[in-house]
Order: C-alpha cells, then sequence, then structure tokens
C-alpha cells in the first residue's frame, strides 16, 4: 500500500514517523521510521483486512507537527469478518461478550447487537461473512440488505447464524412489528434486493407476514433457514432470478410456503409443510424443484401443493402430501388430484412419491423422518434407535446426486428431505425392499404411461 502526503515550509531535513490503525484509532502502530518529510510517499506492506483504517505521520522533532486522514477506508487482503450478538451469552458459538451498539463489531469479543448495525455502518463485498451468534433479534422494521453489500459470480457476502436450532433456538429473526399480518402490502422481516452473490444460512424468521423476501436479486443461496409461523408467504422472490433454497424448512404459513413472482428459481432438499394454500407458488417464468417434501392443506379443494400461473415447473424426486380436500398441482387451467395426471400432463415428477413422509416432531421443527436403524436426535446429538418403522423417504431421492455425508448404512442413495446427503441423514433398511412408486396414492392412469417402482438391498 502507498501512502502518500504533502508538505509545505517545513525542512529539507525534516524527518517523520509513519503509524498505522486498525481499528479506528484505538491502538497504532509504527510502520516507518526517519523518512524524509519531502519524500512524500511511502510503500508499506499492509498486516491485516480492515474497514476501519487510519494512518498519520508525525515530525520526529516535533510533535505538534502531525496530521491522519479525515476518515476511515478500508484495506482489503481478504473478506472481513463481522459479529453480532444478543444481550444473552447462553449457546453463544462465534462471541464471546454481548452485541453492543457501540462495538465495532470486528472481533468476536466487540460484537455489535444487530446485522442491522452491520448493514448500515460498512460496505460487505464478496467474501465478508457475518457471524450472528445463538440468540433472538426482535425485528421492528425490516431488515434491508442491498444493492451496496453484494457478493459476485465467484465469491459470496455470508450472513450466517449458528447451525444447530435446536439447543437454545438457534439465530432467529423474531417479528415485533404492530402491522406485519395482513397490512395492506406484505412487510417482510428480511429483504435482500438489487444485488447478487448472497448467502444467507442458518438462521430461523419467526411471525412476519413475509418472512424472507428476494427483490430483483440475482444468483444468491438461501441454505439451511427455518422460516415459520407467518402470514402471506414464508419466502416471497419477486423479479429474480438464479436462486436457490437448499435444505430451506417453510412450515406454518396462513397463505404460501414459497412464492415465486417473475423469479426463475431452483429449490432443493427443502420441506414447504403445512402453510395455508399453498406449499409453492410460481407465477411467471420457471422453476425447478427435487428432493424436496411439499403439503397442502385440506381444508378446502382450492388448495394444492403446487400452483402455476403462465409458468413451467421442472421437477422430480419430490414427496406430495396434499391433505384432505387439497389436490397436487394446479397449471395450465386445470388441476391434478392425482399425481399421475400431473405427470401424464406434464411429463414431471416421473419418480416422485406421494406418502406420509413420517416426520419425527414437525410441530416442533424436527424434520427428521424416522428409522429404525438410526435417526438423529439434534438435542442429544447423538442417533437413536427407538423409532418403529422406516420412512420411505429414506433412499428414494434423486439418483444422480451424492450420498457421501450420509452415515452408513445409507444405501448408496440419499434421502429426500433437508437432511439428504447430510451427516444427520436418518439411517437406510438393510433388509430387501421394493416400493411401486406410479399411482401409489391413487389417480387415474390412461393411454400409454410408464410404471415406475424403486428397490434397494436387492
Amino acid at each position: 500500500r502507498a501512502g502518500r502526503w504533502l508538505v509545505r515550509g517545513v525542512s529539507t531535513s525534516e524527518l517523520v514517523y509513519l503509524e498505522f490503525s486498525e481499528n479506528n484509532g484505538a491502538g497504532w502502530n509504527v510502520i516507518a521510521t526517519n523518512l524524509p518529510a519531502w519524500q512524500r510517499s511511502f510503500t508499506w506492506v499492509a498486516p491485516t483486512s480492515t474497514p476501519l483504517a487510519l494512518w498519520r505521520m508525525t515530525s520526529t522533532t516535533n510533535a505538534a507537527l502531525t496530521d491522519t486522514v479525515d476518515t476511515n477506508f478500508t484495506i482489503r487482503l481478504a473478506g472481513i469478518r463481522y459479529y453480532v450478538n444478543d444481550s444473552n451469552l447462553v449457546g453463544d458459538v462465534y462471541t464471546t461478550q454481548a452485541g453492543d451498539y457501540l462495538n465495532n463489531g470486528l472481533t468476536p469479543s466487540s460484537a455489535v447487537d444487530s446485522v442491522r448495525t452491520v448493514f448500515d455502518r460498512y460496505n460487505l463485498e464478496p467474501e465478508d461473512i457475518v457471524f450472528v451468534d445463538t440468540g433472538i433479534y426482535p425485528v421492528t422494521n425490516t431488515i434491508v440488505l442491498g444493492k451496496q453489500d453484494s457478493g459476485d459470480t465467484n465469491y459470496t457476502v455470508h450472513i450466517t447464524g449458528v447451525t444447530n436450532r435446536y439447543l437454545n433456538g438457534g439465530t432467529r429473526f423474531v417479528n415485533v412489528m404492530t402491522n406485519a399480518f395482513n397490512p395492506e402490502e406484505p412487510i417482510s422481516l428480511f429483504r435482500i434486493e438489487n444485488g447478487e452473490g448472497v448467502l444467507l444460512s442458518d438462521l430461523i424468521f419467526t411471525g412476519g407476514d413475509v418472512g424472507l423476501e428476494l427483490e430483483r436479486q440475482r444468483n444468491s443461496v438461501i441454505r439451511d433457514v427455518l422460516v415459520e409461523d407467518g402470514g402471506t408467504a414464508g419466502i416471497l422472490a419477486t423479479f429474480s432470478s438464479g436462486n436457490r433454497f437448499e435444505r430451506a424448512v417453510v412450515t406454518r404459513h396462513v397463505g404460501a410456503g414459497i412464492i415465486l413472482a417473475d423469479s426463475p428459481s431452483a429449490i432443493d432438499s427443502s420441506v414447504l409443510w403445512s402453510n395455508g394454500g399453498f406449499g409453492l407458488v410460481v407465477n411467471g417464468g420457471s422453476a425447478s424443484m427435487s428432493n424436496t417434501i411439499i403439503s397442502a392443506d385440506g381444508s378446502s379443494s382450492t388448495n394444492v401443493c403446487v400452483n402455476l400461473s403462465d409458468s413451467s415447473l421442472r421437477a422430480d424426486f419430490n414427496n406430495y402430501v396434499p391433505f384432505g380436500d387439497a389436490r397436487y398441482v394446479a397449471a395450465g387451467g386445470f388441476v391434478f388430484d392425482g399425481l399421475p395426471q400431473w405427470t401424464a400432463f406434464s411429463t414431471q415428477d416421473v419418480h416422485s412419491l406421494s406418502v406420509d413422509p413420517r416426520f419425527f416432531a414437525p410441530e416442533s421443527n424436527d424434520f427428521h423422518v424416522l428409522s429404525a436403524h438410526g435417526r438423529f436426535d439434534p438435542v442429544a446429538g447423538v442417533f437413536v434407535t427407538n423409532d418403529l418403522e422406516f420412512s420411505w423417504m429414506l433412499d428414494t431421492g434423486s439418483t444422480n446426486t451424492p450420498v457421501i455425508l450420509e452415515p452408513t448404512p445409507n444405501g448408496n442413495r440419499r434421502n429426500i428431505g433437508i437432511h439428504g446427503n447430510t451427516r444427520e441423514a436418518s439411517k437406510s433398511r438393510t433388509n430387501e425392499w421394493i416400493l411401486a412408486i406410479t399411482g401409489m396414492a391413487g389417480g387415474r392412469l390412461e393411454n400409454t404411461f410408464y410404471l415406475v417402482w424403486t428397490y434397494g438391498n436387492i
């Protein structure tokens, strides 16, 4: 890095020394001594990345002859880490002190109290990570991550919570807005907009009219999030493209699980469960969905697992669960009350199931599926073997995706749902088995059609 300065009216023999601060002047380090003042520049190797850099020069003979740059500048050798914590230290993973607005948020011991503080105070760039520790973060108005805080096609801006949401509540953004339900316009808890290359992971959004919103957002990833107990939709994307939702749980919303409005997106290994009207709504554009469990509320025959309007869906290796009077898919002016009819119409979901997924405790957000050979207990942190049955989500996921992370026995094929190809995947059967898929929950078959089945250990 090159530091430059101006001098006037000093002796040609005047010497200066230079100092650098990485923390807005809280501490200073000498980086050069006995430099001729008339040299006017000095090149040095910066020691660290920081958004709070300052430097100053001082005469070696007259301490009053000194000057510091007027404002902070950023040194970026690599991504910068930021830290957020609430006032409670129980279960903390990333930080060592309670968060405080007056802190700088740059070390585990100087966390700020809100992600909003980080977004407002700093410009995030590719490779930056914001660590949000265990805690409850009240949302009084929408938290916005905008264009100035974007990644790029190679590196993301990453906002991450703690990885175990079952212990001490995880990293939870909770609605405390007075008009968040049924407002004139949907109000979201958290919105990313007009940017690209953002990764959100291991975050919980509770109680918003919309939990998470993407507006004109591109090439971003939403991974391992839980969006629960809201209004219009868990996730709403508008005029966005190239975004992926991976291992997302969206549950117990009055309206839809996910709404994609002119927002081509991919949904993989997710659970859209127990939402009021629809599991997935696609209005315009296209979407893909695989390894996902999706339900529809049974209180009305107008409720469907997937509602397509002027749009298309590429889908397979999913599990559809329309409760009561609900239907499977609405598309092209038709409502399909059987999975075979939808497959015949669209050529999609040829290998998809329609069966109770046998979650352990969806009402308390434990979406591990049952297995007599071992189901991971996230509270105890171990596999338990007290289940009396096996879920059909075991070994029925996509055949062209990895299974290497699943513990053995894993059937050499990934599970459907959020734990497929993870270390928390429920364990497979070891005896021979076979499952007839086509028409497994009824429906109408006519003319020429495929009969599809799957098997294991044969």
